[in-house]
């Protein structure tokens, strides 16, 4: 017989004397012992300091969306091994890392679902649009930082997905169905930490990991790393997933921990958070080496996010030069084959990827990114915007106007979950382990920027890493034609195809393989 269904409310009272508050239904039996799964939880809710009631619920399923920072393990209370319990709650134990003791039992606790000034904000996981950074252009060509008349604006045509640095425009946003990242240098006393550990809507302090797979390349195509001349193309990939991991898990302000290192700083949090930990889990990687998102995420990134700069006739002329492919005239065939590898390890590892749209890239071809990642199973589709009056920037009036074409392009065309949907694809198409595909293989005419890899090299089994790169390219050419929808792989140890009826592996001497489920 199931347990039955039960509303739990925590109250905590800060040194100021004020207070915030948060409820949520379960139907576990013990929500303070850290077994208690995000999934169990069917509402969540947040009053804060101000008085707004707040419940966040998933604009899709209509499920509750609880806090990114291990709510059961990290933000509720434990129970010390020793304390004794009435009614569920223990005597002693450990709040934020601090000692906790209970001081009182009473009845008769507002509930907050039963507000009359509940307000519901509708979250959007599996359709995510914005940029890093909280500025725009003006017409003059001058630069500010929004305006409240901005943010209305962007949130109107279904932005919902901010990134300050500059702390105070926050309280725009943090009320309305639309997530926020705050960087660790826009982290402010009166920001309310920990309250702000408890919305739903707060993604942390870190946007993604900026580029690792093409500075690592550029590192190695410069010399500014050293590698041993007995590296092979395993070596380098290992080499490069530590080097990830190092940057994921490391203090930067760029990791998982940043905000655990910012609450290292008694102005922004107190010194009572001084030595409380939590991981951003969500952080992805903002890649143009596109392919590598694969190792990424075998070493844990949880997705990737592609920055789209596409030009067909660039792309065709590159095919032929590079690898003497004459690959089909589509631009949608083209975006197809490049979001085939983020769709291929999005399935395998259980991720997410992305679309960033730059100003560097063809503009007509700006909605038909968004149309086909949409039907591929993107969720996020971001703009560049980081330096604000360079070419690759997107100007403020398209990204309002790309904004609304993707709210009502998802609008009118339902899909399953982003997951369900990155399950499609019936075959896969893999390259051997080591490889990669990206514009610096073509550019630099060798793999992993090294020359030991020229694309003329023998790849090992009698064929050059060109021959192979080409059987690759000439075999999704084909499916392409064929109507054929395919994923991409890299074969090796982290490939499951679990789901897939067929898999086409290319070799190392350019020879295709065929394996049926």
């Amino acid at each position: 017989m199931g347990l039955h269904r039960a509303w739990w409310q925590m109250t905590v009272r800060l040194a100021s004397g004020d207070t915030f508050c948060v409820e949520w239904l379960t139907r576990s039996a013990d929500p303070f012992s850290g077994t208690l799964r995000d999934d169990q939880i069917e509402r969540y809710l947040l009053r804060s300091r101000s008085g707004g009631i707040l419940e966040y619920v998933h604009a899709h399923t209509g499920r509750a969306i609880v806090p990114e920072f291990d709510f059961s393990k990290k933000l509720l209370p434990h129970a010390s091994c020793d304390a004794t319990r009435s009614y569920g709650f223990f005597s002693h134990g450990l709040y934020l890392r601090c000692q906790t003791i209970r001081a009182d039992m009473g009845h008769g606790a507002k509930a907050l679902h039963e507000a009359a000034t509940l307000k519901r904000l509708p979250l959007d996981p599996w359709v995510v649009s914005g940029t890093d950074i909280d500025m725009r252009d003006q017409a003059d060509g001058t630069i500010v930082q929004y305006a409240a008349d901005d943010i209305s604006s962007l949130i109107e045509v279904g932005r919902n997905d901010f990134v300050f640095w500059d702390s105070p425009q926050v309280q725009l946003v943090m009320e309305e169905p639309a997530f926020f990242v705050l960087r660790v240098g826009a982290l402010p006393p009166d920001l309310m930490f920990p309250e702000a550990l408890y919305r739903s809507n707060f993604a942390g302090a870190v946007s993604y990991l900026d580029e690792p797979a093409y500075l690592f390349l550029r590192d190695l195509h410069e010399g500014a790393t050293a590698v041993a001349d007995t590296a092979d193309l395993h070596d380098l990939t290992t080499r490069f997933q530590k080097a990830v991991s190092d940057l994921r898990n490391g203090r930067s302000k760029d990791s998982c921990l940043a905000l655990s290192i910012a609450f290292e700083n008694p102005d922004v949090a107190g010194s009572r958070l001084a030595s409380f930990r939590v991981r951003e889990k969500s952080i992805p990687a903002y890649e143009a080496a596109y392919s590598h998102g694969w190792y990424e995420m075998a070493v844990g990134v949880p997705g990737v996010w592609h920055q789209c700069s596409f030009h067909l006739d660039a792309f065709i002329v590159q095919m032929h030069r590079g690898f003497g492919v004459e690959f089909v005239r589509s631009p949608e065939k083209m975006l197809r084959l490049h979001f085939a590898f983020h769709r291929g390890a999005a399935r395998n590892f259980d991720g997410y990827w992305g679309v960033g749209l730059y100003g560097t890239g063809d503009p007509a071809l700006q909605t038909l990114i968004i149309e086909v990642a949409y039907a591929m199973g993107a969720t996020h589709f971001m703009f560049y915007s980081g330096n604000v009056l360079g070419d690759a920037h997107v100007s403020f009036e398209d990204q309002l106007r790309l904004t609304r074409f993707i709210r009502k392009h998802a609008a009118t065309h339902p899909r399953h979950s982003p997951r369900v949907v990155c399950l499609a694809a019936r075959v896969c198409l893999t390259l051997p382990h080591g490889y990669h595909f990206d514009n610096y293989v073509t550019q630099w005419e060798c793999l992993w920027g090294l020359d030991r890899f020229g694309l003329d090299r023998d790849a090992g089994d009698g064929a050059t890493y060109r021959q192979v790169i080409a059987t690759f390219l000439t075999e999704a050419d084909r499916m392409l034609r064929a109507g054929i929808d395919f994923d991409v792989a890299f074969d090796g140890p982290s490939f499951h195809p679990v789901g897939y009826e067929e898999v086409r592996h290319i070799r190392n001497d350019a020879q295709i393989e065929i394996t049926h489920s």
